[in-house]
Order: structure tokens, then C-alpha cells, then sequence
């Protein structure tokens, strides 16, 4: 006898009027062997004790019987494998898969509970998705063989199941390239932040920016280990769906969902949103790559300034039990237009015990002192980022319809949203071959005063749990912090 561990990926879909396969459930590698031995020591088991059952004295065949179904029961357990792509489904599509299979076998909820060792009362909150499954609950249902919630049979049931790829409706890369090229040729447009990731070539431009030395050192050697922990510990072990806005390659956030992965058996999901399509499949890629069937990853297009629109990133019925966490690492809160209406509008949605992690750049001196600024901050010392520079004007070069040359410039802004924050501007003028020279605002650099960005979050409703510095001269940090309940 045998016994096969299938493999498969899960169809990419779109979010909307798309029913993709339940996922299939898959037993890690380093697993299948002891599974299998395991296997065939029950069904020897199971072999013994049914032929000796009918030479037992009619008193003991009952407790052998019992026995007997025992060992079934872990048979089909064993068979069952892995749970984590079971416990990755929705309550409402668990509620679909168990209550489609109980009724295909004839089993009635109570009986379904008898064989699963679970009340009724289980069993009717699980067939009507109103709230998560315990992990315990998942074992005993998986271990019910005529339900066959293994990875094999799981598949195809023609319920409810999740797409690993979302459009926010109003998504149009078309659209956006037609503005940045617009953009690109008016004199004094600045470049919206995300218009340096649009094109392919500005993917390439950023990721050769983020694989240099200085650019590692400096900005992706973040403590996500201690990262980890302070999230475990708040969230103990209830599902956690990790939200990552803005994540670029998604180095940093697949670093930290490992850390977590590595840390709890909890099931885990991890979104990806961002603007750029060839950023998004490289992240989607990089995740499914590191984090294997033990995570469910999900990839969104759009942009970050509407988090509302998203279902996936929201409480909502039948995921109360989870603990989302709100990811913006790599200047994502420096790149919002208004980071004060974005912590008081978007990040409201979260609900009591959620967590967000964001890093952030620390100011060198008080927006109240300029020249001190100036004497401090390296790029208004050195004049530019010269290791961002072709990255900045890369979409200058490519989309003004003439460039003789460039010219940048660095200034500093000290009106800004969040008190005791100031802002570098990236100014690039272009000189072309004929006409006029035109300025664009490329890039812009904010750096924050520590205790006043605690001390807006704060403000609306979030507990700061840790403030890491890191970095070479530690003048960046990590907020690890905590939406409070209300009252």
C-alpha cells in the first residue's frame, strides 16, 4: 500500500465573480515518511484487532470495537495530514467544505459530532461560519474519514473559496502611466510617490537600489525577531492575517511573516498591496518561495491610500477571531500625502487588538532649527541621495519627451503634517533639447521626532507597545504598536 502527499499551487484569480478550488491541503516534506510508517502501523493495527474481535468473549467485544474505532479515527487523522491549508480557509468557506461533505455521506450533525468527539453545538457554529474553527476543532473534523477533508479530495468542492489575487476596481496601469507621462512634461507637476514604481524599468531601478550594501545596512536591518515576539505575545494564539502596505519587493515583510511562522502554529495569511505589478509578482514569488504551503498569500493591486475598499484587510462576521496586522515597512508613512488623515481615517478601521508595524526615519534636530538641520542631515550636507539618483529621475528621463539634462536639488521643508517632523524635497529641473526648463517636485524625505509620532498614534486610539532603533547609526525605528478598545 501507499500513500500520496499531492502538490499543487492555487489558480490565480480575480476578486471579483471568481470561484477558485478550495486550496489543497499539503504535508510538508520532512513530515510524509513518519506519516507514512505511521500509516501502515494502524492499519496493521486496525487489521488485529477486527479479526480478533469475533474470538473475543462477548463482554470484551464491545471495549474492542471502541478500540477499534479509535484507531480509525487516528487512521483517518494521519490520512488528513497537515491542517494548514484547512485552517487557512474563511468560516465561511470552512462552514461550506464540512457541511457539503457531511451531507454528501449522510451524516447528520450529531452523529458528525459523536465521530468527530465534539459537542453538537460545535459542530452547528462551524456549519455556520460565525466564527473561527480552533485548531483542535480542525483536527477532530479532519479526523472524521467520511468527511475526507484531506489535501487529495479537498479539492474541486465547488463552494466559497479565496483568490490569491485581488483589483481594486478602479486599478488602471494605463491610466496612471498616462498621468505620470503628463506629469513628466508640465513644468512645476510633482510626481505622485508611486509614480517611481510604475514601469518596469523603475522596478529594476528600485530593487538594484535595494540590494546595495549601504542601502541593506541602513534600512532592512530591522529587529524583526523582537518584531515577532511583541506580536505573539499580544496576539496568543488566535489567526493572524499580516497586511503589508506598500511592500515593494516584499523582502522585509516575508522576513517578518517567517519570524512569525517560524514562532507559532497559529494559521497565517499574508496580503501584499501594491502599485507596482512587477514589484507584486516578484513579492508574491519571494513569499510563496520562502514561506511554502504554510502561509496563505494574497497579492492586491492598487494603492494604499484606501484601505476601506479592501474586504481582505478589514474585520468583518466570521473574523473577529483573527488579529490583523497592518504592515507599512520601507517609508510607506513617509510617502502618504497626509499621514495625519491616514492614522485618523484608514487605520480606524482596525478594531481592539489589532497591531500595525511601521518603520520610520528619525529627525537629526527639531523643525524648529533649521540651520542645525542642515549641518546634520546628509542630504542636504551632500546634496542629493546619490545612491537614489536613478531611481528619482528615472521617470524624467524616460517620459519628458525632451531632456538635454537634469539638474537636482535638495530642500528643506519644515511645514509639515506631523508636528516635530520635517521634510526633504528631491526638486529635479529639466533642461531640454529646446524650450524652457521645468521643475518637478521627484522625491520627498521625512523624518520624524519620536515622541510626536507616538504620540499621534496615540491620539487615535493606538498603544505604542515598542519603539526599536536600528541601523548602522540607529537613526531609524520600528513602531510595534496596538489599536486600544474604546471607552
Amino acid at each position: 500500500m501507499g500513500h500520496r502527499f499531492a502538490r499543487s499551487g492555487i489558480a490565480w484569480g480575480i476578486a471579483w465573480g471568481t470561484t477558485l478550488p478550495v486550496p489543497t491541503l499539503i504535508a510538508p516534506k520532512s513530515l510524509c515518511c513518519a506519516m507514512l510508517r505511521a500509516m501502515d502501523d494502524l492499519d496493521l493495527a486496525i487489521a488485529h484487532v477486527n479479526s480478533a474481535i469475533e474470538h473475543l468473549a462477548p463482554a470484551a467485544q464491545p471495549a474492542a470495537r471502541e478500540a477499534l474505532t479509535h484507531l480509525e479515527r487516528a487512521r483517518a487523522l494521519s490520512v488528513s495530514g497537515d491542517i494548514t491549508a484547512l485552517s487557512a480557509l474563511s468560516p465561511t468557506e470552512l462552514a461550506y467544505l464540512v457541511r457539503s461533505r457531511r451531507e454528501s455521506c449522510g451524516l447528520s450533525q450529531r452523529r458528525l459530532s459523536e465521530r468527530a468527539g465534539l459537542s453538537e453545538r460545535t459542530v452547528k457554529n462551524v456549519e455556520q461560519g460565525e466564527q473561527s474553527a480552533t485548531l483542535d476543532t480542525l483536527r477532530r473534523l479532519a479526523g472524521v474519514a467520511e468527511l475526507a477533508l484531506h489535501h487529495d479530495s479537498a479539492r474541486g468542492t465547488g463552494g466559497p473559496s479565496a483568490p490569491n489575487s485581488w483589483l481594486l476596481p478602479r486599478y488602471d496601469r494605463r491610466a496612471l502611466m498616462a498621468e505620470l507621462q503628463a506629469r513628466a512634461n508640465q513644468n512645476g507637476a510633482a510626481l505622485e510617490q508611486t509614480m517611481l514604481y510604475l514601469d518596469d524599468q523603475s522596478a529594476q531601478d528600485y530593487l538594484d537600489l535595494c540590494g546595495s550594501d549601504s542601502f541593506v545596512a541602513r534600512f532592512r536591518s530591522l529587529p524583526l525577531g523582537e518584531v515577532a515576539a511583541t506580536i505573539l505575545e499580544r496576539t496568543g494564539d488566535r489567526p493572524l492575517d499580516i497586511n503589508a502596505l506598500g511592500p515593494g519587493d516584499g523582502k522585509t515583510e516575508v522576513s517578518l511573516t517567517s519570524e512569525l511562522m517560524n514562532r507559532t502554529e497559529v494559521p497565517l495569511r499574508l496580503h501584499l498591496l501594491d502599485i507596482s505589478h512587477p514589484l507584486l509578482v516578484i513579492a508574491y514569488h519571494r513569499a510563496t518561495e520562502m514561506l511554502g504551503d504554510r502561509v496563505q498569500v494574497q497579492t492586491l493591486h492598487g494603492d494604499f491610500h484606501h484601505v476601506w475598499r479592501y474586504p481582505v484587510f478589514l474585520p468583518r462576521p466570521g473574523t473577529m477571531n483573527r488579529r490583523r496586522i497592518y504592515v507599512m515597512i520601507g517609508g510607506t508613512l513617509a510617502n502618504l500625502d497626509n499621514e495625519v488623515s491616514f492614522v485618523r481615517d484608514q487605520l480606524s478601521l482596525a478594531t481592539e487588538g489589532d497591531l500595525c508595524v511601521l518603520d520610520y526615519q528619525i529627525a537629526y534636530a527639531p523643525p524648529s532649527e533649521p540651520e542645525r538641520i542642515h549641518q546634520l542631515d546628509p542630504p542636504l550636507i551632500n546634496g542629493s541621495l546619490v545612491t537614489h539618483n536613478s531611481w528619482m529621475t528615472g521617470p524624467i528621463r524616460r517620459y519628458c519627451t525632451s531632456v538635454s539634462r537634469l539638474e537636482g536639488e535638495v530642500q528643506l521643508n519644515t511645514r509639515t503634517n506631523v508636528e516635530g517632523s520635517y521634510e526633504l524635497d528631491f526638486f529635479v529641473t529639466v533642461h531640454p533639447n529646446q524650450g524652457s526648463p521645468h521643475r518637478h517636485l521627484a522625491f520627498k524625505l521625512r523624518r520624524y521626532t519620536p515622541e510626536f509620532l507616538r504620540a499621534l498614534f496615540h491620539d487615535y486610539g493606538w498603544t505604542v507597545l515598542k519603539d526599536l532603533p536600528y541601523g548602522p547609526t540607529k537613526m531609524a525605528s520600528v513602531l510595534v504598536m496596538e489599536k486600544r478598545g474604546k471607552g
